[in-house]
């Protein structure tokens, strides 16, 4: 029994994916291909009544936010989707909360890459400064 939730959430986190792409909402999907919008985990509650979908959007942050409510505006359209896929007597409630861990990454990724690009320049000043003396 112990297993139900993991099962739970491995089968919302694939029917989640197929039904992102099944909503027309233009706040969601407007077409632009720079624009990714991915679920990266799904929090099902202990009771099982409800899930938290984590989105990972790589969008500017105004498109960030349209696309959030956009979400939240479908979560009724989900809800029906999931209970038309799955088997289950009772389908959990959905919510969606951003995740920024993919651009928490990319910031962090870059500043190593700055980082890493002012060491040989530091390494060159020492050297010069240490024949300088």
């Amino acid at each position: 029994m112990k297993h139900r939730p993991q099962r739970l959430q491995s089968l919302l986190l694939s029917l989640g994916s197929e039904i992102l792409r099944k909503i027309k909402d233009p706040a969601i999907n407007s077409g632009s291909d720079n624009e990714i919008i991915s679920f990266t985990d799904v929090i099902v509650s202990k009771d099982l009544r409800t899930a938290r979908y984590l989105v990972s959007i790589m969008a500017s942050p105004e498109r960030q936010a349209e696309i959030m409510a956009g979400l939240e505006h479908s979560a009724g359209f989900f809800h029906r989707e999931l209970r038309s896929a799955m088997s289950t007597s009772s389908i959990p409630n959905v919510h969606f909360t951003q995740d920024h861990t993919m651009e928490k990454a990319a910031q962090l990724i870059q500043l190593i890459d700055e980082v890493n690009k002012n060491i040989p320049n530091q390494a060159e000043q020492e050297v010069t400064d240490e024949y300088a003396d």
